[in-house]
């Protein structure tokens, strides 16, 4: 007879961390349902390794077809209650008037299925002398960028049951009435579509070193308040002390019981030697920080790797036990990179950026993204980025799974 390794993996009711089944150690879970995210549920492994499954790509659902999206889109969040899809995404216009040129503002879609989308008008925001668009009305400063919206089911009003984290005059300050630097501004709604300012000097939500990416907020269950994923910038400095470019762009977290008042966010998870180029050659663009709703205690990170060199932003798998220490040990692409994407002399044109959340459909998770058909380098960034929002599936509970790592042996004795 043929023999082969054996995979071992104990799970027990009562599951000891890996590494000693010490007392202390004993983690109840009961009959709960657990994502094997880690060595954190096993109790102990032999000649087994623990593996990445990427996500399966499942094609376009929106792209750029509106005035108002003449320069491409940006950042996207979809949410699902019931049959009922809803889609917020940055959309971006040139503007010569303003400070950078580009404006950002959010737009909103929906969709029954998912997969096709609408672009309802909602008569809110003025664009090119007309409402007849699906642009929303939001902030105080006129711009809208890195937003994310989640459904609070901690609400303390139906009229705050959905929440939005933002950066509100990023790039266009100074404005009339305006603080003069960038922070993180809130929003509530009770429908996702009609929004009011956080009641807070200018609608603040915390102070921010750099909004340039998408900030991301919700109510955690398992600590009883709101958490913030922001960007945290840190620049190398020359012989006189003067801080120079590239900054070292990094993942930040903030916590409070309330939607209001965080206070300024704390570093959690940076570049280092692992990553290409190492820790001064590629930077953590975003976090799409998400707490996984189907089983306790399982934070998900979907950060975009930005390579330096290439311009190419690949998005990666990170995962953690507690929402602060993030577990990156598969330096790997989550979403597989475009096989058609363009080299441009050393630049890589493909930039891709997964939103926070995911949705349950059948077995599946879903999960939406946008990609650039660009690299993320202001060379390339001219009054239009090509791109479009891409859907993701993933098994549920199939994040990564465990393999044999010694071949199999045959077995050389009586075959009788």
């Amino acid at each position: 007879m043929r023999g082969t390794s054996l995979m071992i993996v104990s799970i027990m009711a009562v599951v000891a961390a890996a590494g000693g089944a010490q007392a202390d150690d004993v983690r109840e879970i009961g009959g709960s349902k657990q994502l094997f995210i880690d060595e954190g549920m096993v109790e102990s492994m032999e000649e087994v390794r623990f593996t990445l499954n990427p996500a399966q790509r499942a094609g376009e659902v929106l792209r750029a077809t509106e005035p108002w999206e003449a320069a491409g889109l940006g950042y996207v969040t979809v949410t699902q209650e019931g049959g009922r899809f809803q889609m917020w995404y940055s959309v971006w216009y040139w503007d010569p008037d303003i400070k950078g040129h580009w404006m950002d503002r959010l737009a909103y879609a929906e969709s029954a299925d998912g997969i096709n989308w609408e672009k309802p008008r909602l008569g809110q925001y003025e664009f090119d002398g007309s409402t007849d668009n699906n642009l929303v009305a939001v902030g105080k400063c006129g711009y809208a960028h890195g937003g994310s919206v989640f459904i609070d089911p901690n609400a303390a009003s139906p009229d705050e049951k959905y929440k939005m984290a933002f950066g509100d005059f990023y790039r266009v300050y100074p404005y009339p009435g305006c603080p003069q630097h960038t922070s993180i501004s809130g929003a509530v709604s009770a429908d996702g579509v009609h929004w009011q300012s956080i009641d807070t000097p200018h609608g603040l939500l915390f102070p921010s070193g750099g909004t340039d990416t998408q900030n991301v907020c919700f109510w955690d269950p398992h600590l009883e308040r709101y958490v913030a994923y922001c960007r945290v910038n840190v620049y190398r400095k020359d012989d006189q002390g003067e801080p120079f470019r590239p900054a070292s762009r990094r993942i930040g977290r903030s916590e409070s019981k309330l939607f209001r008042e965080f206070p300024r966010a704390v570093e959690i998870a940076a570049p280092d030697e692992l990553d290409p180029g190492g820790a001064w050659g590629s930077g953590l663009y975003n976090s799409a920080a998400t707490i996984y709703p189907f089983a306790p205690g399982v934070y998900l990170f979907f950060p975009s790797v930005h390579h330096y060199g290439s311009g190419l932003c690949e998005i990666t798998f990170a995962s953690s036990r507690d929402g602060v220490q993030l577990d990156r040990r598969f330096r790997q692409s989550y979403v597989p990179v475009d096989p058609g994407a363009r080299h441009l002399g050393e630049q890589i044109g493909y930039s891709a950026y997964m939103g926070p959340g995911m949705v349950r459909v059948g077995d599946e998770l879903w999960m939406y993204g946008v990609e650039h058909e660009t690299p993320h380098n202001g060379r390339w960034y001219g009054r239009s980025v090509p791109g479009a929002v891409h859907r993701y599936r993933q098994r549920e509970g199939r994040h990564g799974h465990y393999e044999t790592v010694r071949a199999p042996r045959r077995n050389t004795g009586d075959q009788r």
